[in-house]
């Protein structure tokens, strides 16, 4: 059976997503479902959220770079379409982000504190658009008081344009 895996060859090196020909196991050889992993001061979540980390890498070929919207923390890498909350910005004009909390340029990776000095991304408004609408029905049992409320979030979808750090940059060819 061939299927399409990230592969770590030897530790500390990075994911590399290949195929593989997977087969049942042959004597001497056990096959292994891994479910949870145990890793010092590590917890499940926490080394899940790694191993994402480095498959995206993988796949992605960049490592992604982290910034603030109002109260939100976006994950994010050159000519990656997002949705943001609204933006008062027309469609077609771009847009610049100045609250850059992590960066990464290859093996070198910056963090703020708070903030990356002189970083900024730059990404283009696409459209403004709505959410799906969102339905909050309350209710008492037995007493007839039912109410339902809902609504639309309101989004505006900008597509990463660059990401600079004072002198460099990572720019949409």
């Amino acid at each position: 059976m061939k299927i399409r895996a990230a592969v770590l060859e030897e530790f500390g090196a990075p994911l590399v997503v290949q195929d593989v020909e997977l087969a049942g196991p042959k004597a001497g050889e056990v096959l292994v479902r891994v479910e949870a992993c145990g890793a010092p001061q590590l917890d499940a979540p926490q080394l899940v959220r790694g191993l994402v980390e480095a498959v995206e890498v993988a796949l992605l070929g960049a490592r992604p770079d982290v910034f603030r919207i109002e109260r939100n923390m976006l994950k994010v890498v050159v000519e990656q379409t997002i949705d943001v909350d609204l933006l008062e910005t027309e469609v077609g004009k771009q847009t610049i982000f100045g609250d850059v909390l992590f960066h990464a340029d290859g093996e070198k990776l910056t963090q703020g504190s708070p903030l990356v000095a002189g970083a900024k991304v730059t990404a283009e408004v696409i459209e403004q658009r709505k959410d799906k609408k969102v339905i909050a029905f309350k209710f008492r049992r037995r007493k007839g008081y039912h109410r339902t409320v809902g609504h639309r979030r309101k989004l505006t979808r900008v597509k990463i344009k660059s990401i600079s750090v004072e002198s460099k940059s990572k720019e949409a060819s």
